[in-house]
Parts: C-alpha cells; structure tokens; sequence
C-alpha cells in the first residue's frame, strides 16, 4: 500500500504549492483552483490522472524535471519518495539524484564532508545516499540538543594484550591495526560481528612511525608506511566505500619497499619528505624511485634536536615546520639536488620566532569542525565547537589504557586501541548490547619504571636530595622495555632516537636552589636535563652544552645556582604521549598529595 503523505499525488500536489507552474507541466490536464489568499492549487484528482502508466505523467517525466523536483525536497523527503513504489524507488537510485541531494542538503550547508567522496561524480549513489544521510542525522542530532545521553558502543574486537602498535581508520568502513610492530591487519567495520580480520600483510619489519595515504578516483588505495627500521613500504590495496559491498577479500599488494628513511612527513608525486634518515635527523627529502635523498637545512641545528615537526609538499614549495622555525625550500632546488645524487644540503628560507609541539590530544578530521578524544574518565568523546556531542563509556576503564585514536570526523565514527588488546567502535547510528564474552577485565599489567613494590618517592623512604644508584630507588627507569622508562621518555616524548640512561635524580631540598625534581639522562654522551614542576604539572627541558659532564652539574647545584641557567637548548615536549603516560602512572603510584612520583 503506497504511503499518503510520499504517494505521487501527495507529492504532485505538495508541489503544486510551491511552483504551480511547473506542476502544470508536469500534468496538463489538472484543473486549478485559487485559495482565499491568493496562492493556487493544482487539483490531481481530475478524472484520469490515477490511471495506470500513460495515465500517471508524474512517472513518466523527464530526468532533467525530476531533479528539478528533487532539489525542492530534504534527504528525508527522497527516503519517504523512495519508499513510494517501485518506479520512484528505481527513478531515485540514479546517480544524478544523489549527486543533486548532496549539493543540496550538505555541501551548500557546509557540513563535513569526507574528502575521499570527491569529486560527487565519481563517487557510487550508494555510497552518496549513506554519507549524506550520516551528515544530516550528525546536525539534526546537533541542533535538537539530543546528545548529552551517554551512547552504546557499536562493536568490540579483541585483539592480544599489548599487541596493537599502530592503528588508522581509512574511507569511513576499514580498519588497519598492526600488532607486533610487524603484522597488519584490515577490519571491515560494516561486517557483522567476527573474530577475524578480512585481510592481513605480513610483511613489515619495525613499528610504523608515519603514514600517507593517496587519494584516487577508484576503489584503489595507494598508501606509504614508514617504519622505525629506516624502511618504506609503498602498499596498493581495493577498499570498497562505505554502503558498497566487498565483492571479495581485499588484498595486500606491495609494489616497493625503499630503505633508508623513517617518519614519514608528506608525499608529493616521486617525492617524500621524512622526518629522520640512517645518518641524519631533521627534513629529509627522498625521490621514492632512485631512493637518493637530501637535507632540507636552511641553517644548522643542534644535531640532536633537527627533529621536524610537520611537513608539506605544495605545488611550488616544501614548507617545514620545526621546533622553533617555520622553512619554505624550492621544489625545483630539490629535485636538482636529487638528481645530482651529491647528498648536499638545500637551504631554504627561515622565519624564526614560534614554538611548535608535536600533537594534539584530540585527534582532528579533514575540515577541522570535529574533534575526538578519551578524557580522564575515560570516555570517548565527540566534540563540535568546544561542545560535546557524543559520548561513550568504556567498559573497565579503570583498568586499561588508550593507545592509539582513529576519527573519521564527516561520519563520526570512532575506534580507540587500548592496552588489554580491546579496539572499541564507537559509531553514532549504530549501538548494540555488547557482552564480554571472556569475563570482566583483569588489571594490565606493563612493565614500568615505577613497579609497585619499590621504593619510590610516593612511599615512606624518601630520595636524598641528589642521588646516583638509580636502581636502587625507580629499578625499571633505566630499563628500555619498561613503559615510562627514561629510553621511552627521550623516544617518545621528546622525539630524540637513541638510548637513553638516567644518571641523577634529585628532589626539592633546602640546600639547593631548586624546587622541583630533577634528572639529568645521558643520551649519546650528551646530557638531557629534566625538571618537573609537580604542582604545576610543567616541564623544562634543556640539552645542555657538550661540554657539560655530569660532575659540573653536582658542583653547579651545590654551588647554589639554578638548573636552568646552565647553557643549553630547550626541547618540546610531545604532549599526546606524556599525557598518555601520565593517566596510567596517576592509577599505579600516586604521591602523598596524589600526583604521580617522576614524569
């Protein structure tokens, strides 16, 4: 039985409401009637117009008339037209409707839309009718003010402890997780429930530390991982779109691997821009066919902090972003140098004067409009404008910990790794009651420089004021497996590659002229120092001068001075990972005034 309110004489009539004269194109034998106030109203009832097929012109009109028709009505009003009869619902699967329903209900409002739907044309109805219908649900929900209710998860995947090392979420639907610096993984999150991943690649070598994904015109998606181990993989994978079924697995397929180069920045054509080499730190611009590479340097920096923050490859320039400058290189000067293989330098041009971090807590999209997170009560949070606008509770969270964040923000969809080995979905328009199947969770364990039952400054025995036997009061800080040890500080915090070992700590004393703890950590031969302001929560960080050993710090303390007037460079501090750290540290050892001990 066909719906009275999206029946095609519904819809003749609605129409005839608005543009009279159209709908008297559309049905030229309809009589006319004018209201008390003027307006006319087309009558579809005249004798004739019910009649099957060459009687019913509403179902019989032009492609170019229909959308016309089309671009007067809502998503929600193309559902209901849809759901009218079988020849509106093939009249509306056309492609050029849904390229019309587009423009009309999200781009020319300016809602997020993904930027691997473009352009509209190329892009299957499908795959347009999901998307736009998600965009409109996201501001409808938005603007009703529905949205302070804590939402269900939609699905769990249940991963080996500790085993996640990399994730990212890619066209909205799949799901690519490493596990064990070496395996990657494909989930399909518009599957039903499964225990096993769609696809899986064996071949990487070293955790991911970057990643660049293209975009095209087809199903195909080229994407570049670079590893920890100096090495790039250059990977081809077939990724169906959201609302599209897979018609087989999607499959790995790796077209080359480039050694020599790690952290990937940017990928322009033949050129990538990487953040350190085998022989270098800083930008490294590399020409992924020869594998030859150069230095972006327009002036020389501490070898130790050459680190860049960000990169980009632009049409006639490389910007890049650094700790303390922003450079701009030309592209023509670096292919020059490429192909002239002499590893010299480029320089570039140099605005000094900013201080730039590394990440953000809230993980962006595309537009920037949307933003999500895990806050400290460890829900997933979904955020417009500074406002809340979803929010989800993690099972356990008193006992896990958040590792890594994937966000498509046009969609919602959201998934966070955590520690146990669990990735939670968490996706707007779809909330099911999950069980755990394998019983409540049990407290992680991990490796970490503060393990409970030794001495620590948060327990009876406190530090001296200076003490060297590191071990005997944090035995995992110099441990470089222990999660928070000083190694994992210098790599993950401050972004230094290299060993690292603590030399000295010390706390607030009255004889020295310091108030905040302190260590001082040997990285190479060169001295890191690292002072925390425990009520503040704040860090200084400094290199200190080469020439600077460990015993001109004793007698430099004892001397009445301050740490930070030793000579030095100041180091950003990444604070994604500090925080990371810092959350599971507050649960496992806490102080007497309740912060945690060191870092």
């Amino acid at each position: 039985m066909e719906s009275t309110q999206s029946s095609p004489r519904y819809l003749q009539t609605r129409l005839a409401r608005t543009s009279p004269s159209l709908a008297k194109r559309l049905d030229p034998g309809a009589r006319t009637a004018t209201t008390g106030s003027g307006s006319s109203i087309t009558d579809t009832s005249f004798p004739g117009s019910s009649q099957i097929n060459a009687d019913k012109p509403f179902l019989n009109i032009d492609t170019d008339v229909f959308l016309l028709i089309i671009n007067y009505l809502d998503i929600r009003d193309v559902i209901a037209l849809c759901r009218t009869c079988r020849d509106l619902s093939q009249k509306c699967l056309a492609h050029s409707v849904w390229v019309s329903v587009v423009m009309t209900n999200v781009t020319s409002k300016k809602l997020p839309w993904p930027s691997y739907a473009w352009p509209l044309f190329e892009v299957s109805a499908a795959t347009l009718e999901r998307l736009c219908f998600r965009a409109v649900q996201m501001k409808t929900k938005w603007d009703a003010e529905r949205l302070r209710q804590d939402f269900k998860l939609s699905r769990c995947i249940q991963r080996p402890w500790n085993s996640i090392t990399w994730m990212a979420m890619l066209r909205s639907r799949w799901l690519i997780v490493q596990l064990d610096k070496r395996r990657l993984e494909l989930w399909d999150i518009e599957r039903p429930f499964t225990s096993s991943p769609v696809s899986y690649f064996d071949g990487l070598d070293a955790m991911v530390d970057g990643h660049k994904f293209s975009q095209t015109f087809d199903e195909s998606w080229p994407m570049v991982l670079a590893t920890r181990a100096h090495k790039t993989y250059h990977i081809r994978i077939v990724l169906p779109q959201m609302g599209v079924p897979a018609t087989q697995a999607p499959q790995f397929d790796l077209l080359k691997t480039i050694a020599g180069c790690s952290g990937v920045l940017d990928v322009g054509g033949d050129l990538a821009l990487f953040s350190r080499s085998t022989s270098d730190d800083g930008a490294i611009a590399q020409c992924q066919h020869s594998a030859t590479t150069t230095i972006l340097r327009s002036e020389r920096e501490e070898p130790k902090l050459d680190h860049a923050v960000s990169a980009k490859v632009t049409t006639n320039v490389v910007v890049v972003v650094r700790r303390t400058a922003i450079e701009f290189y030309s592209l023509d000067a670096i292919h020059c140098a490429l192909k002239s293989c002499l590893q010299s330098a480029v320089c570039g041009v140099r605005l000094a004067g900013g201080w730039f971090t590394f990440s953000k807590s809230e993980v962006f999209g595309l537009r920037g409009f949307r933003s999500q997170s895990v806050s400290n009560t460890f829900s997933i949070l979904v955020e417009e404008q500074e406002r809340e606008v979803f929010n989800w509770m993690i099972p356990d969270s008193h006992l896990d910990l958040a590792r890594f964040h994937a966000f498509d923000e046009a969609t919602g969809v959201c998934a966070v790794a955590l520690g146990s080995g669990r990735i939670w979905i968490a996706d707007p328009f779809y909330e099911t009651e999950l069980n755990n199947e394998d019983g409540p969770l049990k407290e992680i364990e991990f490796p970490w420089a503060g393990e409970a039952g030794h001495r620590s400054i948060s327990q009876e025995v406190l530090l001296p004021p200076m003490a060297t036997k590191i071990y005997r009061w944090f035995p995992g800080k110099n441990n470089p497996q222990a999660f928070g040890s000083a190694k994992w500080f210098v790599n993950e915090v401050l972004h230094i590659p290299g060993p690292a070992t603590v030399l000295l700590i010390g706390t607030p004393h009255p004889g020295f002229r310091s108030d905040n703890s302190f260590e001082i950590i040997d990285i190479g031969g060169r001295l890191l120092c690292m002072e925390r302001d425990d009520g503040m929560a704040a860090y200084f960080i400094k290199l200190l001068h080469e020439a600077i050993k460990l015993e001109d710090v004793v007698e430099f303390l004892k001397g009445g001075r301050f740490l930070v007037e030793l000579p030095g460079k100041k180091v950003a501090v990444d604070d994604f990972s500090l925080n990371e750290y810092g959350s599971w540290r507050q649960r496992r050892e806490k102080g007497p005034d309740g912060g945690i001990c060191m870092w």
